[in-house]
């Protein structure tokens, strides 16, 4: 059975990415992208 991969849509994302920890000036390390641990896989 192949792996099914889900995804946010534009439309979530952009309601909760300034949430997100990583962004640039945040304190720390700047995130590569915040997006990607988002996405879910069916295993």
């Amino acid at each position: 059975m192949p792996k099914r991969r889900y995804e946010i849509t534009d439309e979530p994302w952009r309601r909760i990415e300034r949430l997100l920890s990583g962004k640039p000036g945040d304190p720390g390390r700047t995130a590569e992208d915040n997006r990607r641990f988002l996405s879910l896989r069916e295993v």
